[in-house]
């Protein structure tokens, strides 16, 4: 709220502001429009795409309008049509601000897709370069990440039963998706996993699904409360990790892993993740 009321305080043009947001990270056009004086409407992010939205907004929107993207960065498309709509929006005024909690998904190809907003067009074509944001008027405040893991203990025989399963699932992948062998192995892992819960009610849980009916174990979707869980998984889709990050606020990562290569390569990834978030703020940083 402090950029939104900033940013109009010293803009005396702009007299309305249209923010898009994912619902579950929504502002409140209530108490932007206390905070700033100025008349606030605030769209979901499916509302972008939408006639009964797109068409009025480009007949009202000019330089007395403050157009704030909230969040939106849902997908990895660069050029896919929620992005392109937003370009429209933005287009017809001189007066944004985007806000985003992480600077990309995955890596910082993914950061084109701010820097897009920040200046339509201006990057189109172009690959993500450090030295882009010498062109953009940005502010970061880097969250910073640990990723400890704990393993457990597994029974005779669970590695034999682990390559039993894979087997299993790759005979009967046929045309189906090959990323949900790594899905269906991470939450079959789980099953080693239920000792330490039961041996550890003082701890809080988070995992992909309710499978494990433990009181002290929830769901991603449900882990909304700020508290720091103990991870029984690492969602597939970056994209819901991310938000769980986000909702949550948790800097300090703990995995419950069995040492099996599936539970490894979740960690991994993750683990280089938070390394490419690090290179990027200190890259970042050199450049101011």
């Amino acid at each position: 709220m402090y950029w939104l009321k900033k940013t109009v305080d010293q803009n005396a043009e702009i007299k309305n502001i249209v923010v898009f947001s994912p619902p579950k990270f929504a502002i409140g056009e209530i108490s932007i429009s206390k905070t700033t004086g100025c008349d606030t409407v605030e769209y979901t992010y499916d509302d972008i795409i939408m006639y009964k939205v797109f068409y009025p907004l480009l007949e009202r929107i000019d330089d007395s309008y403050l157009v704030v993207i909230n969040e939106c960065m849902c997908t990895r498309e660069r050029n896919c049509l929620t992005y392109n709509c937003l370009n429209h929006y933005l287009n017809q005024t001189r007066n944004r601000l985007v806000f985003e909690y992480l600077p990309f998904v995955v890596d910082t190809s993914d950061t084109m897709i701010l820097l897009d907003r920040e200046l339509p067009h201006h990057f189109k074509g172009r690959g993500f370069d450090t030295a882009m944001l010498k062109e953009v008027t940005l502010k970061i405040a880097p969250h910073h990440y640990s990723l400890a893991r704990t393993l457990v203990q597994l029974p005779d025989g669970a590695e034999e039963s682990y390559e039993k399963e894979k087997e299993r699932l790759f005979d009967g992948l046929g045309n189906g998706d090959p990323d949900n062998i790594p899905r269906r192995l991470h939450v079959w892992c789980g099953k080693y996993k239920k000792a330490y819960i039961n041996e550890h009610p003082e701890l809080e849980f988070v995992a992909r699904n309710a499978r494990f009916k433990a009181p002290n174990v929830t769901t991603f979707k449900q882990a909304t409360d700020g508290r720091n869980r103990v991870l029984l998984d690492i969602p597939h889709r970056e994209m819901d990790f991310n938000v769980y990050l986000k909702i949550t606020g948790v800097h300090e990562l703990n995995f419950v892993t069995t040492g099996l290569n599936v539970d490894e390569y979740y960690y991994r990834r993750t683990a280089e993740w938070i390394q490419r978030l690090e290179d990027f703020y200190e890259a970042a940083g050199i450049c101011f």
